[in-house]
């Protein structure tokens, strides 16, 4: 006597419910934050290679004979792409006789499985800007000691640790319009105006860059943040 024909001999059968019930788990429910984070570009490559361009330095005064200048390498960094993936597999007669339709919805669990891996890679720079998630410069993301790769470069911070407020936006505003390039240049280009937080944070944001008067103060003062930030909490 033949063995039992099951799910395992007609899997193909049961292909487009799956990716139909993956599809909605992986489009819907679970916010995704990847766009929001970074300009998403796709590849065909198993490793990407990202190599700084050094700054050109000032131009001095011309007295009759040009300076040429010198450009240098910075620091290169490696991206590599892996896959992810996971299966399910469910028995034949559980889809034929199941009256509450759960099984043709277990697949969508995936999806959001899917979905939150995604969103969770996303923001890891987030979560480990000040340990895990290094730069270039061998350092983490937000470090007090940023070095640059091209010889005679600055060593920089972009670390504030006080408490948020007003305050202490203000001082990383400043930081941030202060920070140099990698030849320690000034670096006309920047202008902070997104902040990232906890959903712990959330009020506090919107109190400090919405208000029209200055925050917890008593004074008939402009709140000078108003209308120059756009706020993000998860």
């Amino acid at each position: 006597m033949g063995a039992p024909i099951g799910l395992g001999n007609f899997q193909a059968s049961f292909e487009p419910v799956a990716r139909r019930q993956f599809a909605f788990g992986a489009t819907s429910e679970i916010k995704e934050r990847r766009e929001l984070y970074f300009n998403v570009e796709g590849s065909e490559k198993k490793i990407e290679t990202d190599v700084e361009i050094g700054d050109s330095g000032t131009v001095p005064r011309f007295t009759g004979e040009l300076e040429y200048e010198e450009m240098q390498q910075g620091y290169t960094s490696t991206i590599t792409n892996y896959t992810y993936g996971k299966g399910m597999r469910i028995e034949y007669e559980f889809i034929r006789f199941d009256q509450l339709r759960i099984a043709k919805s277990l697949p969508k669990a995936l999806g959001h499985a899917m979905r939150r891996r995604i969103a969770t890679d996303a923001s890891s720079w987030f979560n480990d800007a000040t340990t895990s998630y290094l730069t270039k410069d061998g350092g983490s993301l937000v470090n007090a000691s940023h070095a640059s790769g091209i010889t005679g470069g600055p060593t920089q911070s972009n670390r504030i640790t006080t408490a948020f407020g007003p305050v202490a936006l203000a001082a990383a505003r400043i930081t941030h319009r202060s920070f140099l390039t990698n030849t320690g240049e000034i670096n006309e280009g920047t202008m902070p105006n997104l902040l990232f937080g906890s959903i712990y944070l959330q009020d506090s944001f919107e109190e400090v860059i919405s208000s029209k008067g200055q925050v917890g103060t008593a004074n008939n003062t402009i709140n000078v943040m108003q209308g120059k930030w756009t706020a993000m909490a998860d």
